[in-house]
């Protein structure tokens, strides 16, 4: 392929979460900061924290934060991390 013609391909992220929402929504804006143009949609897989931490996934100042990309938020039904 010559350097004329450029492939713009998008990529997902996948990111789990548990109990630190102020840590990953700092690290989401850190790669939007850098990376804005390279995804499509950001997967969150919520090990129950709770539905407060969820609010600040689904909240409208962070969807406007991370604007142009899509963001899906999952809780799992059972606690899968370390205890």
């Amino acid at each position: 392929m010559d350097g004329n013609n450029k492939v713009n391909i998008k990529i997902d992220v996948a990111i789990q979460s548990y109990k630190k929402p102020e840590l990953l929504i700092y690290t989401l804006l850190s790669l939007h900061k850098f990376c804005k143009d390279s995804i499509d949609t950001v997967w969150i897989s919520d090990d129950k924290s709770g539905a407060d931490v969820l609010s600040y996934y689904n909240s409208s100042q962070l969807q406007e934060a991370l604007y142009q990309w899509k963001s899906r938020v999952r809780e799992m039904k059972d606690r899968i991390g370390w205890w």
